[in-house]
């Protein structure tokens, strides 16, 4: 992850520069909203492996269902 966007250079992992920018901007972690606004935001410096990640940790985290009932990050 780059510096831009205000996320900090020494987040290194997707999942914690998305909770370091929800406790930045004051948004809601587990809301749906703010992990698609964060994902627009940084979707020029955010990789598919990254990606991958994120999708994986908000299924598990109930922030995104199951694959064919919910909204997926799209790019």
């Amino acid at each position: 992850m780059s510096a831009a966007g205000d996320v900090s250079a020494e987040v290194e992992s997707p999942i914690g520069a998305y909770l370091w920018w929800c406790g930045h901007v004051g948004a809601d972690a587990h809301d749906l909203d703010a992990l698609q606004e964060w994902d627009y935001l940084h979707a020029d410096e955010t990789t598919d492996a990254e990606r991958r990640t994120l999708t994986v940790w908000a299924l598990a985290a109930g922030i995104l269902g199951a694959p064919d009932s919910a909204p997926h990050l799209k790019h």
